[in-house]
């Protein structure tokens, strides 16, 4: 996490739409009683044992694609007699439940493909209160925010075999506007050979390392750095008025910075907000009052580019992992790596370039790593 004073800054105009990630949790459902066979908002249930596929006890969806094969004439009850966004249909045969965990925003797409003589379709309902969104003869397409959800896999008539397809891709792309840089990196100990004459110390005021006087102004900039015995360390907060020792961070600033060392698998490269793993040439550190944390944004401009000591080309996906002082507005401070990687890249995109920000692009949305896909 970077930390120097705020330099002055370009302003844009620009919005995004912030989806948060929701939390799971499993709640016994309110379920409705029937009454004399008339639709009710959502489905008409009647409360028996919670079977696995039962409205007690839907079959869990928690990762998307998702493929499950199954019977309702074997799993099935004929409990729902009509959902309220076709109270004209009779869905007197039997009908399998899931709960459908969605993480991101994003298009939901679903397909029930029933043997040869079994009429199946599907239908969405909110999740407790059981509402119905949207049904589907056999196919569903609907847009949906994060949240939990109800699938119903209903027979119109005759009951058997099935397979059930689910999948979410992604809303279309959001053109955020232009984004300008700078770089960080892992400062490292081992770049700077003046004398071990400088202490570094901990949140507790204890001494982590002496080190040269230069590295510590570095650590101080960047954030997060390597000793030479290869412990990885990172900005922990401001020092207290107790640790009178801790040197200022450079001549010119006026605030003492200290430390606590890392899990050195977990975070190889330094750790940004809310623990977040750095990562060289993905990790970006933005203004989070107009990106939130999380944020995966498709950079054109750098798909396809090598990035330097690497073979393969960028895919043009960042992350928001981090945030800095001077990190307001439309500038992104995207992470290097090493201070000679950072030098390399000021060689293809100098500082103060400018990127176009687009949210949910396809390019991004199921990359490994990139499990938000858009917010």
């Amino acid at each position: 996490m970077r930390m120097f004073p705020t330099p002055r800054m370009l302003p844009t105009v620009w919005s995004i739409l912030a989806v948060l990630l929701l939390s799971v949790a499993c709640e016994e459902q309110v379920l409705r009683p029937p009454v004399n066979e008339m639709a009710l908002p959502g489905a008409m249930i009647v409360r028996l044992q919670g079977a696995p596929g039962s409205s007690l006890a839907p079959i869990p969806i928690a990762v998307l694609p998702f493929t499950h094969d199954s019977d309702t004439a074997v799993v099935g009850q004929r409990r729902v007699h009509a959902y309220d966004c076709a109270p004209a249909i009779s869905q007197r045969g039997p009908e399998v439940h899931y709960e459908l965990m969605v993480h991101r925003q994003g298009i939901l797409r679903v397909l029930v493909q029933g043997a040869t003589g079994v009429d199946v379709d599907v239908h969405l309902l909110t999740d407790p209160s059981l509402t119905c969104l949207a049904r589907g003869d056999r196919k569903l397409g609907v847009g949906l925010d994060p949240g939990i959800y109800r699938l119903v896999v209903d027979t119109h008539g005759a009951a058997g075999p099935y397979r059930l397809d689910v999948s979410l891709d992604p809303p279309e792309p959001v053109v955020l506007g232009s984004l300008w840089n700078t770089y960080y990196y892992l400062a490292n100990e081992a770049d700077h050979e003046t004398p071990a004459d400088t202490p570094l110390f901990s949140g507790d005021c204890d001494i982590l390392a002496d080190v040269p006087e230069a590295f510590h102004d570095d650590l101080c900039i960047e954030g997060s750095g390597i000793l030479r015995d290869g412990r990885v360390v990172n900005y922990t907060s401001t020092c207290t008025r107790e640790c009178f020792a801790a040197l200022t961070c450079g001549r010119h600033r006026s605030y003492k910075i200290c430390y606590r060392v890392l899990e050195p698998d977990r975070y190889p490269w330094g750790m940004g907000v809310q623990g977040r793993a750095l990562e060289p040439d993905v990790s970006i550190a933005v203004d989070r009052r107009l990106i939130p944390i999380g944020t995966i944004l498709y950079l054109p401009e750098l798909d396809g580019v090598i990035p330097p000591g690497r073979s393969e080309p960028h895919n043009g996906c960042v992350r928001a992992d981090d945030i800095g002082g001077a990190i307001k507005g439309d500038h992104i401070d995207i992470f290097a790596g090493t201070r000679q990687r950072w030098r390399a890249w000021e060689r293809i995109f100098p500082t103060r370039s400018w990127f176009t920000a687009i949210l949910f692009h396809p390019r991004c949305y199921n990359t490994p790593g990139f499990a938000a896909g858009g917010l």
